[in-house]
This record gives structure tokens, sequence and C-alpha cells, in this order.
């Protein structure tokens, strides 16, 4: 399996310093309402998911329906920012429709037609098609967004959240099966979590898995993505576009990387989101990781079709 690994820029924001939007703090997700359910803490659990990305928290939502007694272990505090994301493809939407999540305008979310894909000086644009599985619409959300409101979601349902809890290592039994977790917890306390199953959500980079052997195949090109929040009149777009970058194309060469793309997603505020990424195929490439060679290109420039880059 590819692993991804991503690098955030320093952000143009439309409203804080750090691209997220000043909401109310809902109670359920402070860290503070953590440390005091943490006192008197119950380290056992039916199932432990950890990390509360999209999956995870998911996950957690549909077990903890179930009547299931559902722990989720996150590493950092909501709402919080990553790079990969904002634009949901209608099966992603269909999925955030059956978990019970109000996708509807008025709610926040920006509904687009199709996709853009630009090569060059041709572009083309395609409808996402009409499904009786599936709606005939994808969404745009900025992740922070997305992601509070999908552990709120699962909070609601009964899961219990802890947050600032990063997980260290796998519990294992005698004959090697895993029954929990170690982690630690604000303020560098380490806790031994245990569940009968434990759910490794904590994404591609995570280190759950890694500890208990698993790895990512070498021989395959990882993806690497930098991204940006910019104003921009090109804001209210109904199609996701993707600018397809061929090799011949790059303004520096990036030695044995593979042709990468540009995004852009408009967001009906006033802002779009601007991302490029590259599949790097260098084993142990001496330099800069790729990350950083990449940032000239999210830099704004007005290339024909790209979203004007108007900072804030």
């Amino acid at each position: 399996m590819a692993a991804e690994t991503a690098s955030d820029l320093p952000l143009a924001p439309a409203h804080g310093e750090d691209g997220l939007s000043r909401e109310a703090t809902d109670p359920i997700l402070t860290v503070e309402a953590d440390r005091r359910a943490a006192e008197g803490t119950q380290h056992e659990a039916d199932v432990i998911v950890v990390g509360a990305g999209p999956a995870g928290s998911s996950a957690a939502y549909w077990l903890a329906t179930c009547g299931l007694d559902v722990l989720v272990l996150e590493k950092s505090v909501f709402p919080r920012a990553k790079v990969c994301g904002d634009g949901i493809t209608p099966r992603g939407t269909r999925a955030l429709v059956d978990l019970g999540i109000d996708v509807g305008e008025d709610a926040g979310w920006v509904h687009t037609r199709g996709l853009r894909v630009v090569v060059g000086a041709r572009h083309l644009e395609v409808d996402w098609p009409e499904l009786t599985g599936f709606p005939g619409y994808g969404l745009v959300r900025k992740r922070a967004d997305l992601d509070r409101q999908l552990v709120e979601h699962a909070v609601k349902a009964g899961a219990r959240l802890h947050q600032q809890t990063k997980v260290t290592a796998s519990v294992q039994d005698q004959q090697g099966r895993v029954v929990g977790v170690t982690a630690k917890t604000l303020g560098g306390v380490e806790v031994r979590y245990r569940a009968p199953l434990v759910l490794a959500c904590d994404g591609a980079s995570g280190r759950l898995a890694i500890g208990l052997g698993l790895h990512r195949n070498p021989r395959r090109p990882m993806g690497v993505a930098v991204r940006r929040y910019y104003r921009s009149p090109r804001s209210q777009d109904d199609y996701l576009e993707t600018q397809l970058l061929p090799q011949g194309r790059r303004r520096a060469p990036l030695p044995a990387a593979l042709p990468g793309y540009g995004r852009s997603l408009g967001r009906a505020d006033g802002a779009v989101t601007l991302r490029t990424g590259n599949c790097d195929a260098r084993p142990r490439a001496p330099g800069p990781p790729l990350p950083h060679q990449l940032r000239p290109s999210a830099h704004p420039h007005p290339p024909q079709r790209a979203p004007p880059a108007d900072r804030a």
C-alpha cells in the first residue's frame, strides 16, 4: 500500500491565522472536558478507535449506534487542519447522508456539479453521473469543519472522545492478539487502554500499524501534497477543478518524481482551496524532502485557468 504524506504551507486565510473558522467551541470537544473525564476514566471499552479523522469518526458512530462502548483516541485537538480533503465526490456524499449528516447548502455545504479536468490549453467538464444509488452532486467543505462535524456526530451517538492522547504502541496478549493500546495523554501521562477490538484509523503515516510490522511497499511511489487557502472571485465554482501537470511542463526538475496535479475547489465564501501534489518515486533521494520542492508551485501565479491568487 502506498503511503501518503503531506506538508502544509502557511495559510492565506479568510478567517484566522491558522485558516480555521472561529466557531463557538462545543463543550463536548474541549480538552478541559477530556481532562475532567480522564480523572475518573474507564480505561476499558468494547472498541478502541485510534484516530478521529473521517474513517475513525464514522466507524465510532456506527459502532456506538449498535450499543457498543466506543473509545476514540485522538492525538490532536479539534478543530485541526489537514492537507488532504475539502472536495467530496458523490460516493463520499452518500456516506455522509447515510451517517445522518445534514449536507444541505443551508448547513454550510457547497454542492458541485462535476469535475473539470485541465491539461495545458485543453479542458473538459464532466458532470457527476445520475445514479440511483448515489446523489448527483458532490460537496466542498473545509477539512477542519468536516472532521469536527463527524467527531461531534460520533460523540452525540455515545462514543467517548479523548483528545491530546497519542497512541504509542499496541498491547498484545500471550498469543500476539491486540487487546489494547498504550498512549500518552495530556501532561505526558502514559495510560494503558484495553478493548477486545482495536481499529487503527490513524492514517497512512500512523504508527500503530507500523509497530505491528505493517510497512508500505517502498517500490511504490508516495503521494506528497501541499495546500493553501486564497481569497478569489473563483470561489463561486460549480466544478472541482484538477490540472494535470505533465513531467515536461515543470518549472524545476524533480528527480524520479512522477507527473503531478494542481487542484482548485471553490468554497463559495470568497475563498478557494488550492492544492498541488506529486507521487515521489525516490527511495532515498538526497536534498530537501519533496514537499519543500513543491512549495514554489503553490505560490501566487497566474496560469490561464488557475484560480486568481489574490492573497488576503
